[in-house]
């Protein structure tokens, strides 16, 4: 099943890309008949959209990254960080910026499969179970 929906996926990454828009939604009905004859459940939905997606950001040389902060955006800032990130990939960016109000401040950034937390959240939760954890003594 799993070998499917990965086939399926790159299939319509490969064709979505010479095809118009305005035949996109053919072309996910497909999709999903396809799907549904592999007879997969619906938790492939959810892997083939992913796969879809990672399929087309890799034809295209294209990196996804994915910014969350308490208010949702960083102004100025986000500027510098993409530019950073295309020195540092050497590929186009696709910037996703999300508004996470259990951040505390900071911002967490996921990018390929990479995270990286540098909030106030994050770092308070590395102390507390840093805090948690027995130390161990030798005599």
């Amino acid at each position: 099943m799993k070998d499917a929906v990965k086939t399926i996926a790159r299939a319509f990454a490969d064709v979505a890309r010479t095809t118009s828009e305005d035949q996109y939604p053919a072309l996910c009905t497909a999709a999903l008949a396809l799907l549904d004859k592999c007879q997969s459940p619906k938790s492939a939905l959810k892997r083939f959209r992913k796969l879809a997606e990672r399929a087309v950001y890799r034809q295209t040389d294209t990196m996804l990254l994915t910014i969350s902060s308490p208010s949702g955006t960083l102004g100025e800032k986000t500027k510098d960080i993409v530019a950073l990130f295309e020195k540092y990939s050497g590929r186009r960016i696709e910037l996703i910026e999300q508004k996470d109000a259990s951040l505390i401040g900071g911002m967490r950034i996921a990018f390929d499969d990479e995270r990286i937390d540098a909030s106030l959240h994050g770092n308070l939760a590395q102390v507390s179970a840093f805090l948690c954890n027995p130390l161990s003594v030798s005599h």
